[in-house]
Parts: structure tokens; sequence; C-alpha cells
């Protein structure tokens, strides 16, 4: 593993609890409700869902002062957020997909026994609108998973 992923690794681990911070801050009056439970991802799928209902909510002027690439902004915060739902349910952490032969290879991922998710790839997922049962269905869709059926997207 060269110097400049390590260190692009553990910056983004770094970074982890600042973008919740600002998720919290972005859903307003949401926020005392994500807590990081597998439950807490039906209210972040309904915010979503309201969110991009309008296919033009990133160019919204409303987010100037957020970001010049919401899709992209949201998607890390996002990401990091599954990330920690996935740690308090799961008791798993933030690592780097150390096979070449994968998608992943090189960037954050979870492991859950033989599971491999990229949160940032879910992340990307639901906010595009392609997370068929958003979130929490994703939660269920690992459970069965874990317990030997597949679903797809996000998960190896």
């Amino acid at each position: 593993m060269s110097h400049s992923v390590d260190e692009q690794f553990r910056s983004f681990v770094r970074d982890e609890e600042g973008a919740l911070r600002q998720l919290r801050h972005f859903v307003g009056a949401l926020a005392p409700r994500l807590d990081g439970t597998p439950d807490s991802l039906a209210i972040v799928d309904a915010f979503l869902d309201n969110l991009i209902a309008d296919s033009g909510w990133a160019d919204s002027p409303l987010f100037a002062d957020v970001s010049s690439d919401m899709p992209k902004w949201l998607t890390v915060r996002l990401a990091y957020y599954v990330g920690w739902c996935l740690k308090e349910a799961y008791g798993t952490s933030w690592s780097l997909c150390p096979d070449p032969e994968s998608d992943y290879y090189q960037t954050p991922v979870m492991k859950i026994g033989e599971v491999m998710l990229s949160p940032l790839d879910i992340a990307r997922a639901r906010i595009q609108g392609a997370l068929e049962g958003g979130l929490q269905g994703l939660f269920a869709d690992l459970l069965s998973e874990l317990h030997g059926t597949a679903d797809g997207t996000g998960v190896h």
C-alpha cells in the first residue's frame, strides 16, 4: 500500500466525526433522531426521498453555502452515517480493501463476517435513487446476506 493511499485513508477516518456533525446540521430538526441505529435509517430515507424528489435539488441556491457539489458532499456524509450504523449494529470498522481483484481495492470498506460493504457506494446509490428499499431495506438485505442470500448493491 502506498504512503499516499494510507494517509488518505487515515484522513478519511479522522474526518468521520466532523462529517457526521455536518450531516446532523444539514438535516436540521431531524438531527436528534439520527442516533446510529438501523431504525434511524428510515428517517434518513424519508429525508432523502423528500430532498431528491426534485431532480434539480443539487443546484438549489439553498445549498450554495454548503457545497458547490452537493451530490458528492452528501454522499460522503451519508457514507459516514451508514458506516456509523454498521459499527453500532455489527461492531465493524473502516478498513482499506486489500484485494486487488475487488472493485473496492484500496477504498474504505467495512466487513461483517465475509460480507464486504462500501458505504460510499451505498450512499452514492441511495442519493441517485438507485437503492431499492432505501437504507433501511439495505440493512434487511444485509441480514439476508449474512444468512446466505444476496441482494447486490454495495454488498459483496
